[in-house]
């Protein structure tokens, strides 16, 4: 992994996911295995100094949590399966907006990522999409 991101995590198949999205937040981040070793989940934490214009000593975090029995079944999927999930965990990552200002400011993302990214009938997309907008217009749904 590139970066200097504290990774704290025992599960292949987190470990392999998290390689996906790592690049996407700051190099400070914290990554983490929480949750019960049946159905563990991806924490990537980290903190902001602030500046002059924002608030500082602010932290921030997105929880992806996962059902038990789809990173049990990650391994044994398809190459070609995998880094499609892989890229559809990074178009999720990517559609999230921290703020700090206004009523909608939110620092902490919790993401059920969706049984549907395990699916192999997901692997199908229409004909002469892309798998960015085949990937992004399922997530959005």
């Amino acid at each position: 992994m590139q970066g200097n991101h504290n990774i704290q995590i025992q599960n292949p198949a987190l470990l392999e996911l998290v390689e996906a999205v790592a690049d996407l937040f700051p190099q400070t981040s914290e990554v983490r295995e929480v949750g019960a070793d049946a159905a563990p989940a991806l924490f990537i934490s980290w903190r902001t100094e602030g500046s002059r214009d924002h608030a500082g000593n602010l932290n921030w975090g997105v929880l992806f949590r996962f059902e038990a029995d789809l990173l049990e079944r990650y391994g044994q999927l398809e190459v070609a399966h995998r880094e499609r999930i892989r890229a559809s965990l990074r178009v999720l990552a990517q559609s999230l907006q921290f703020s700090y200002d206004g009523a909608h400011s939110r620092s902490l993302f919790v993401i059920d990522v969706p049984r549907t990214l395990f699916d192999l009938r997901y692997n199908t997309r229409p004909q002469g999409a892309s798998a960015e907008e085949d990937d992004a217009d399922r997530i959005s749904r």
